[in-house]
């Protein structure tokens, strides 16, 4: 995993394989993200909230519930904006 300068992860906090957590982005308390998370700069996941492998949370974007794999997040609070994301060839459908 890759933390820019200024991420900070909370107590209880876990933190997936090869997540990247952006300049000012911010794991609370017991928060979770799983493996190839993309946190962006400033964002925050809220205490207790899992963020799904390989979903990728925008820049400025508050996390208040959790957030299925391979989904893209934006806003505050944070809603989907895209349900599909393709990695490395390979279609992460949530819905399959």
């Amino acid at each position: 995993s890759l933390l820019l300068p200024g991420a900070r992860l909370g107590i209880g906090s876990r933190c997936g394989d090869a997540a990247v957590l952006d300049a000012g982005a911010a794991l609370d308390d017991g928060a979770r993200i799983a493996d190839q998370v993309h946190l962006g700069a400033g964002s925050r996941v809220l205490e207790g909230r899992l963020v799904g492998q390989s979903a990728l949370v925008l820049p400025g974007s508050i996390v208040t519930s959790d957030v299925e794999p391979g989904t893209i997040v934006s806003g505050c609070p944070a809603e989907v904006i895209q349900r599909s994301i393709s990695v490395g060839g390979d279609s992460l459908d949530p819905t399959s």
